[in-house]
């Protein structure tokens, strides 16, 4: 079985935090392997750690894992603004890449009390015509990029920080309900992760008006909105060795950043391009295909926003 090693505290707190049995993980593993055998619909990425990934963000939890794994890649087949022809190369997603308009993963804190920061600017975005879709396709890359390489990112958590401010009307009116639905039952739904917060920074008004619907029970608590960026109240629950010199903090600029991940989502072009055949296939589905009105309701359904 080829899986990652843990640093002694890592795995202190995988057993913990998330349930981790050292002497079950192989077990578990094997467990969700079988019953993949039975679902002929999904073909999804080989590699022990790859399902680990999922066990861990789901406690050890054999059925919700079960769930994510399924939602995961029957979404990359209903979704494919989101999850297909993610070639880094092209112009779409250069694009997005060049002006750094994703979630920008801050460098791994080394405590793990603190949890791995993901922090997304729209500053640039009154310079280019950019389709918020391209921007959470980039934002996914992301998140696949950290869980098949960073296990602190799972195990210890994550926080979000999302700042609007450059945000343009054009922008504003492709942020339908729809798309927001689709954002947040594919990153709830999905992914492995385990959140401790989402900060929504800069706002507008009509955009926290139709996301927080979609937000409930625990998730709604994690929600955090600010008017704007304080980096004194920023400084007690970040460490400065994470924080850009912009914010601060010790970590260099955030266009270094910004460029390091840029070269590192193009690095792994090869990684996304096979990416592309890991996904459901309906046709053969046991029972019903599904189809997109299925988990998110009648595409089309809702009206765009308008604006007086």
């Amino acid at each position: 079985m080829s899986i990652r090693a843990l640093s002694t505290d890592l795995q202190k707190l995988a057993e913990t935090e998330i349930n981790e049995v050292s002497s079950r993980v192989e077990k578990d593993i094997l467990h969700i392997r079988s019953w993949l055998k039975y679902q002929p619909h999904l073909n999804v990425r080989p590699g022990d750690q790859w399902i680990l990934h999922f066990l861990r963000g789901c406690k050890f939890s054999l059925e919700k894992t079960k769930q994510k794994i399924e939602c995961y890649y029957t979404f990359r087949t209903l979704i494919p603004e989101f999850f297909q022809n993610r070639d880094p190369l092209q112009s779409e997603i250069q694009d997005v890449l060049k002006y750094g308009c994703f979630w920008l993963p801050l460098p791994k804190p080394e405590s793990l009390d603190v949890p791995r920061v993901l922090y997304l600017s729209t500053e640039f975005l009154s310079c280019i015509e950019v389709s918020v879709s391209n921007i959470m396709k980039v934002n996914f890359m992301i998140l696949d990029m950290l869980m098949n390489e960073d296990d602190h990112f799972i195990i210890a958590g994550n926080q979000f920080f999302n700042d609007f401010n450059g945000i343009t009307i054009n922008q504003i009116t492709q942020v339908t309900p729809t798309f927001i639905k689709k954002c947040s039952v594919s990153f709830r739904d999905a992914y492995p992760l385990r959140s401790k917060q989402v900060h929504f920074i800069n706002i507008p008004n009509v955009i926290e008006t139709i996301l927080k619907p979609f937000f409930g029970g625990k998730h709604l608590q994690r929600m955090k909105i600010h008017s704007s960026l304080c980096l004194e109240d920023l400084h007690k629950v970040l460490p400065k060795f994470i924080l850009p010199k912009e914010f601060g903090g010790e970590a260099g600029t955030v266009q270094e950043l910004k460029d390091k991940w840029r070269k590192k989502i193009e690095s792994n072009r090869e990684w996304f391009l096979n990416d592309e055949k890991y996904r459901s296939d309906e046709s053969k589905r046991i029972g019903k295909p599904k189809k997109i009105s299925d988990v998110f309701g009648i595409e089309g359904s809702f009206r765009k926003l308008e604006f007086d």
